[in-house]
């Protein structure tokens, strides 16, 4: 399904990894604070919140659109062949992870965009830091997945690194936890004007 919004500016980020905080505290200033600078803007997170705090999904859900990287838990669950009932669906149901989607596609002022977290185009786990050869296979099978989508551009998160693959129209937000980061830290704000991306910018996180 291709959802149409007449935003200009997309916000996105990825690759939270709350978990990797000692506290929670951080993460919702984070994501209030997107909200706050942002009202008008379409908000993404391209997944790896790696949270099982309730309070993200029943908060943000009606303002940002959360999609499913390869550690959140019910990703989490069906890889490890794990068992759905008891504990498994208490926390499903309680965080709402259960709901979050694998991918989603958009169109903004003409300009389409599938979103993914990354892990879906991999035969492998990805490796923190990379090979170069590693790199090379990765942005091939994002380059097929564009073409098969038949999207202008695709968004995908993953590897912690910020890219803007203006050639073959990828871009990846990069990783929002310092402590995780191929780089700095951040997000990424997508300007669109008369259906083309007018400016993409790198937001480095302060704290």
């Amino acid at each position: 399904m291709m959802y149409t919004y007449g935003m200009r500016t997309i916000i996105v980020f990825s690759d939270l990894h709350s978990l990797f905080n000692p506290t929670f505290d951080y993460w919702k200033e984070f994501l209030s604070h997107l909200i706050t600078t942002y009202p008008d803007a379409f908000i993404l997170c391209l997944g790896d919140m790696d949270t099982l705090e309730d309070e993200v999904y029943q908060t943000y859900k009606n303002r940002i659109l959360f999609l499913r990287g390869n550690n959140d838990f019910n990703q989490i669950l069906e890889e490890t062949k794990l068992d759905y009932t008891s504990y498994g669906v208490e926390i499903l149901e309680k965080t709402g992870t259960g709901l979050l989607a694998d991918s989603c596609t958009f169109r903004i002022e003409g300009l389409s965009f599938h979103a993914i977290h990354g892990h879906q185009v991999l035969n492998q786990r990805w490796k923190h830091p990379a090979t170069r050869q590693e790199w090379i296979t990765y942005r091939k099978a994002l380059i097929t997945e564009r073409k098969n989508r038949g999207c202008d551009y695709l968004l995908y998160g993953h590897s912690h690194k910020y890219q803007f693959d203006s050639f073959h129209h990828l871009i990846n937000p990069g990783c929002c936890n310092e402590i995780l980061s191929d780089g700095p830290a951040g997000y990424i704000e997508i300007q669109i004007e008369k259906g083309r991306i007018k400016r993409i910018h790198h937001l480095v996180e302060k704290k």
